[in-house]
């Protein structure tokens, strides 16, 4: 299992649209990019972002599960 650490990621708060809480979007060097929705409470930016890197350490972006099988991992 690989280990994820500061280095991995960077954490940017943006405007969404009602009803997107975030989501992670990695580049070609596997640096990712998680994006959290700037209007919601400090406590569901906590928990979004906990759920965007459930994403990345279950590696969701290369295993090729389906995103209904992902998202289930990452609640």
């Amino acid at each position: 299992m690989k280990k994820i650490s500061t280095h991995d990621y960077r954490v940017i708060l943006c405007p969404f649209p009602n009803g997107v809480k975030g989501c992670v979007r990695l580049d070609s060097d596997d640096f990712a990019s998680i994006y959290i929705n700037q209007h919601l409470t400090a406590e569901e930016q906590r928990k979004t972002f906990e759920h965007e890197i459930r994403h990345l350490y279950h590696r969701d972006f290369s295993n090729n599960s389906s995103l209904a099988d992902a998202e289930e991992r990452a609640r």
